[in-house]
């Protein structure tokens, strides 16, 4: 099985915000020492929940998707002119190796774009392994350390961008609240990490059905007030109920209905390791 390289330990610096009822909200930052036994931990389960911790299941692409999924976190990448409600970040997560002079392939660093435009040629690539498809098997198995670093930048930036799209202060208070409850375990580091890598922020407009998404915004607004006594167990059921409601309003309700068991699946992980 493959295994993931050491990393170094790293501090997560989790923003915390102190609402005040006024017009502006402020916010402070401040986290938990995470050991790198703990980082690795949750590498290896985000790992696990994307590929089944398979290596061959590093790059797919699934049925129902008009993309390649790349690296532990399964990174969406488009062909050149594809359009999708979804986010891509196989692009940026290049860009971040760039920044900590990783080397990459000659060819990513002129052309971002994923080279094959269907899951027919993706496929023809895989079974011949080009010289493309095996750069990217090679790049992916030599950075998990920065897959997962790049995955942890993710979470740090996403709580003042979902605070920036609620308007009710109660709700930001609420919110806040909520992420700074899970931040102070490594279960609920883990469970922020991996939701936002997983289906986003929830700060989209484009990754909606029916004008309901299903990011890290709608799960903590969500939330049962009679489960806070466990933020771990009240996320997770949360988690559920959002997953369930795209299904419900999804265009290719037959398609993702068959990917729920394997989400609320998922979801129970945020309750306990």
């Amino acid at each position: 099985m493959l295994t993931l390289k050491p990393l170094f330990v790293v501090c997560f610096f989790i923003a915390l915000l102190h609402v005040f009822y006024s017009q502006n909200v402020k916010a402070q930052h401040s986290g938990m020492d995470l050991t790198q036994a703990q980082l690795l931990h949750i590498a290896d389960k985000i790992y696990q929940n994307e590929t089944g911790a398979k290596p061959e299941n590093l790059i797919v692409w699934n049925n129902g998707e008009s993309f390649v999924s790349a690296g532990i976190g399964h990174f969406i990448w488009f062909a050149d002119g594809h359009q999708s409600r979804f986010t891509e970040t196989f692009p940026d997560f290049i860009e971040y190796l760039i920044e900590q002079k990783v080397e990459v392939p000659y060819w990513m660093l002129f052309n971002r774009h994923c080279p094959w435009s269907s899951k027919k040629s993706f496929a023809e690539a895989k079974a011949k392994e080009t010289q493309q498809w095996r750069d990217l098997q090679a790049l992916l198995l030599s950075t998990f350390e920065f897959q997962i670093s790049f995955i942890h930048l993710r979470m740090q930036a996403a709580l003042p961008k979902i605070l920036d799209t609620i308007d009710s202060e109660q709700q930001k208070a609420l919110v806040a609240k909520e992420f700074a409850d899970l931040s102070q375990t490594e279960l609920g580091l883990y469970t922020l990490i991996d939701y936002i890598n997983f289906k986003g922020e929830g700060v989209s407009q484009s990754e909606r059905y029916q004008n309901q998404g299903w990011g890290l915004l709608q799960v903590l607004l969500g939330i049962d007030t009679a489960d806070e006594a466990n933020i771990h167990i009240a996320f997770s059921e949360s988690c559920k109920r959002v997953l369930s409601n795209r299904v419900r309003n999804s265009p290719q309700r037959d398609i993702e209905k068959n990917w729920l068991l394997g989400w609320h699946k998922r979801c129970a992980t945020y309750s306990k390791f």
